[in-house]
This record gives C-alpha cells, structure tokens and sequence, in this order.
C-alpha cells in the first residue's frame, strides 16, 4: 500500500499542509487531528483513487526550540523503554535465584522490592518463576492490594504472653 507523507507546518495559528508526493497538494487545518482526514480526501480526488487505498503519515513541524523539546520526549520514552526491559529481565533473575535458595515468593517479594499482592508487579515474579520452572504464585484476597501490613506484629516467641 502506498504512504503519502504530509507536511504540517504550525504557523500563525494553524497547521500547513503540504504533501510532497503530489505536486500542488496543499492544504490547512486548525487542529492535528483534523490532518489525516482532509488530505486523504483531497490525495483522494486529486488522484482520482479510493480514499482506503492508501495511508497517510503525519510529520507535524514546530518551532526549532519545541522540536527539541519533542524529540528530547522521543529519546526519554526509549529509554525508559529499555530500561523496563532491563528491569524486568533483573527482576526474573534475581527472583529465580532467591527462589532457588528456598526463599517465600512473599520474601521475594519485598527484597526486590516487588509487591507481590499488586497485579502489574507480581506478573513479573510469576514470569520469573515459571521460567524457572516453578509454579506461579496463587493469589489470594487480601485486605489492601497495594501495600504491606505495618502494624506491629502478632508473631509471639514461645513462652512469651
């Protein structure tokens, strides 16, 4: 399928348009959002062909201070990105390996630093443990999903009242 790349210059208030691809397409929209329709209609009628018979990228253009403000966004969401991935590939074996020495998931847990009664956290221990070849975790109801018990404790030494 072809792609036509349009051009979308932020000026006075409104973005610009130009499609480079078709000589003489240009065109103006007051919102982003508002791009991608207008010019697959006018590619559409310009070129005489059905308007889902190709796609449209958007390269929006803004000041050069904002650009790079942009792009810096860009460079930190990639590396949050790896970095995640980092995490989670640490946080698998470091919890393989504590497990392997016979600790509770729930010790795990809190010296990854990892609440394993918290969903999206726990998933990672889950993984962890069944690529160790252990059995996942089961999960059972708790009073507050997301945080550990703080009160003091109820354990008592033997001979203690």
């Amino acid at each position: 399928m072809r792609t036509y790349t349009v051009r979308a210059d932020w000026t006075d208030g409104r973005w610009l348009l130009v499609v480079p691809q078709v000589p003489g397409l240009v065109g103006q929209a007051p919102r982003l959002g508002q791009v991608e329709p207008k010019i697959r209609d006018a590619i559409a009628t310009m070129l005489g062909v059905d308007p889902d018979s190709f796609g449209v990228e958007i390269a929006p253009v803004t000041s050069t201070r904002t650009d790079a403000l942009v792009d810096g966004v860009a460079r930190a969401r990639d590396e949050l990105t790896r970095a995640r991935r980092e995490v989670s590939s640490a946080t698998q074996q470091a919890a393989e390996a504590l497990k392997s020495e016979g600790l509770s998931l729930e010790d795990v847990g809190r010296i990854l630093g990892v609440s394993v009664r918290q969903p999206a956290n726990s998933g990672e221990l889950d993984k962890a443990l069944a690529a160790a070849g252990r059995r996942p975790r089961e999960t059972a109801p708790r009073s507050s999903p997301l945080s550990w018990p703080t009160g003091p404790s109820t354990h008592r030494s033997p001979g203690r009242k």
